[in-house]
């Protein structure tokens, strides 16, 4: 990873707080500007946080925002694994976000492939002309294995140059360390080039065991195969970080 922003704080809850404000910023420039605000969304439980202090704050411009997600459980968005359904929980519903603002990976056709065909045909009908879906903010979380979005490492999803969005078998494709990633074994994700196109992408990692991690995605002395955050090279501006201090470590 070439030039990065890092920012560590003393505590999970500052993280949290420092990867909230990202947010209200998109919103409130996106305002400024008078345009929609297209937010992508990570899974796994460390978005949790910032989703519960965004709900509070109902004077933002949330009919601005557009929710779309970094990947999916191939679960119902009925289930508790679902990515869709936590920040439905925390953050949509709470929030009155309308539906047609929330563009969700679908996970109901029983087929994983097919699904995330879906969705790349609905993220190329939202930027018919760009390289790469043009969020606003791509927030994303970080697996101790270095994994971001469902990019595991060794998955042929890493090596995706022209798809936006594919389909990931985490018992197929990946023995190794597979039992590291709960939940559903199959996943839909969107590939490094779709990771390449946010106005501002940032990571939030919290807690010791991502350490090694961390210092996988910063410090490089591997393939970015093996570390699938390293893979994620935004086009605009250096990705920033946000890890606590014992992320950091």
């Amino acid at each position: 990873m070439a030039k990065v922003d890092v920012r560590v704080f003393d505590s999970k809850a500052e993280a949290a707080e420092a990867a909230a404000g990202l947010m209200r910023e998109a919103l409130l420039r996106a305002q400024a500007e008078g345009r929609p605000c297209a937010l992508c969304l990570p899974g796994g439980a460390t978005p949790k946080a910032v989703y519960f202090l965004l709900a509070k704050e109902r004077a933002l411009p949330w009919e601005r925002a557009e929710f779309y997600w970094s990947d999916e459980r191939y679960a119902p968005p009925t289930h508790p694994d679902s990515n869709y359904r936590a920040a439905r929980d925390l953050l949509l519903a709470p929030l009155g976000i309308a539906d047609a603002a929330v563009h969700r990976i679908a996970t109901e056709a029983k087929d994983p492939a097919a699904d995330a065909r879906r969705y790349e045909t609905a993220l190329r009908a939202c930027w018919p002309q760009s390289p790469a879906p043009a969020f606003d903010l791509t927030l994303l979380g970080l697996g101790v294995d270095g994994s971001t979005a469902s990019l595991v490492p060794g998955v042929p999803a890493m090596k995706e140059e022209d798809r936006w969005v594919a389909s990931v078998s985490l018992l197929g494709e990946r023995a190794p360390g597979a039992a590291r990633h709960e939940g559903p074994p199959a996943r839909i994700t969107l590939t490094p080039p779709a990771l390449r196109g946010a106005r501002i992408t940032a990571f939030l990692a919290l807690g010791e065991a991502k350490a090694e991690a961390v210092q996988a995605a910063l410090v490089p002395a591997e393939p970015a195969t093996e570390c699938p955050a390293r893979a994620v090279v935004p086009a605009g501006a250096p990705p920033v970080w946000f890890l606590d201090r014992e992320a950091a470590k």
